[in-house]
């Protein structure tokens, strides 16, 4: 059995155009490992994650009008970063 994937404090998420084809770019160009990938009713990437040594990045679609590729960068959000706190309990005050 494989060790379980431990998530550090942060993680970036990235936008691609074909995220499947930058999935296979990442692979073959870092090494990076595909751990998570979810796809939709037609077959379309809507989630995955993959694993660079100790460290995690999401790679997913441009799924707002905020959120896209560096290719349609237009002044727009290329990626985002999610912070993960051990034990956090969730709440707005």
């Amino acid at each position: 059995m494989e060790p379980r994937l431990i998530r550090n404090g942060l993680t970036s998420a990235l936008c691609y155009r074909d995220p499947n084809s930058a999935l296979k770019f990442l692979e073959a160009a870092f090494g990076s490992d595909l751990v998570t990938l979810i796809e939709d009713a037609e077959g379309d990437l809507a989630y995955s994650e993959m694993k660079f040594g100790d460290s995690l990045v999401m790679i997913g679609t441009e799924w707002t009008e905020r959120h896209r590729s560096p290719a349609s960068i237009d002044g727009r959000n290329t990626q985002a970063v999610h912070i993960h706190l051990e034990g956090a309990i969730l709440g707005v005050r």
